[in-house]
């Protein structure tokens, strides 16, 4: 349901909550969600009105907090599944819906609401992960500079499209260094992300604009330095045409790329290098990589991905240990297949 379209008071409490506060009044308790997180909430409560209307529940003479119930939310949770949905989509919905009523209305007890939602949460099925874009963050990195070198001795078939290889070779580079967020690659502005030193170039993001608030800052690898130095002062200022654009990354039509359009980009151009990926892909295999050829640095993995604790790097991406065992079982069977090959050329 689209915000215009909720009851007003929903429509009021909703904007009490997130209010940035005044002199005079106290910030709501929603003030301080991201812009991404305010419109992941708000849809996920639209869902939920739009839900209650369909099912007669949405008396606009109510509150919210009285219009919802243990058989509600039981409904609407079936509702969910029976769209098919996943069931972790299922508890990140709850998760959403729970904190935005937390938020609208917070002298309300929705104890028995975050009761719900923590079952969803724990009895959620793993996502699976696709180890065929799991790939060596180095040998990715290296396959991202031999495009851009290819680029500029390449004859462009179309006008710009060396630029746009050019770019994004260099795109995958970035990602591949840094292992940085789709978001926050997609968003790096230069002269205030990135920084030109003496030595190189500077990555300074603030915790701000970063998912969990810590800010992200290094040095990018000086093998990346001219080819940054070059896309700034020749392939960047040929694709914006004239135009301006405070983004990193530009089309063709000066435009700046979307998030969208970069995971788009994205995989088009990995898949083409033989390493088929995905922006948070590189971040997965940043952490495989480290692991398993540098066993002792596994404790930098969770500050270099920008997490706070150790047990998301360890749950969700380091697949080093299983890769290797797969690596080891392949090459153990490719062993015996020869040996067994060159017993059959001798006994026959």
């Amino acid at each position: 349901m689209p915000f215009d379209a909720w009851p007003a008071v929903d429509q009021d409490a909703w904007n009490c909550a997130t209010s940035p506060g005044t002199a005079l009044l106290d910030a709501g308790p929603g003030a301080h969600w991201r812009h991404a997180t305010k419109t992941r909430y708000r849809q996920a409560y639209g869902a939920w009105l739009a839900f209650r209307a369909a099912h007669g529940g949405l008396d606009p003479n109510t509150t919210p907090e009285e219009r919802i119930t243990r058989d509600d939310v039981q409904a609407y949770i079936e509702h969910l599944r029976a769209r098919d949905l996943s069931s972790r989509t299922v508890a990140t919905y709850l998760q959403a819906i729970h904190n935005t009523f937390w938020a609208i209305a917070p002298e309300t007890d929705w104890s028995w609401l975050k009761q719900i939602v923590n079952f969803l949460v724990r009895n959620a099925a793993p996502a699976q992960i696709d180890q065929s874009r799991i790939h060596p963050i180095d040998e990715v990195y290296a396959a991202a500079l031999k495009l851009m070198d290819r680029a500029e001795r390449m004859t462009p078939k179309r006008p710009f499209h060396d630029s746009i290889w050019f770019r994004d070779g260099l795109m995958v580079a970035v990602a591949a260094a840094t292992a940085l967020r789709r978001r926050n690659l997609a968003l790096l502005e230069p002269g205030r992300h990135l920084i030109r030193q003496a030595d190189g170039w500077y990555l300074a993001i603030p915790g701000e604009e970063v998912k969990n608030h810590l800010p992200i800052e290094g040095w990018l690898p000086r093998s990346l330095t001219p080819y940054l130095d070059r896309y700034l002062e020749q392939h960047r200022p040929r694709l914006l045409q004239g135009r301006h654009s405070s983004l990193l990354w530009v089309n063709q039509y000066g435009e700046p790329l979307s998030i969208n359009s970069i995971s788009d980009r994205f995989l088009k151009v990995t898949t083409r290098l033989g390493y088929p990926m995905k922006p948070h892909d590189m971040r997965r295999s940043a952490a495989t990589t480290i692991a398993e050829l540098r066993p002792d640095l596994a404790p930098i993995i969770g500050p270099f991905l920008g997490h706070r604790g150790p047990h998301t790097s360890e749950r969700h991406y380091n697949k080093a240990q299983m890769l290797v065992s797969v690596r080891r079982h392949t090459e153990t069977v490719m062993a015996r297949k020869n040996g067994l090959r060159h017993i059959d050329s001798v006994a026959f």
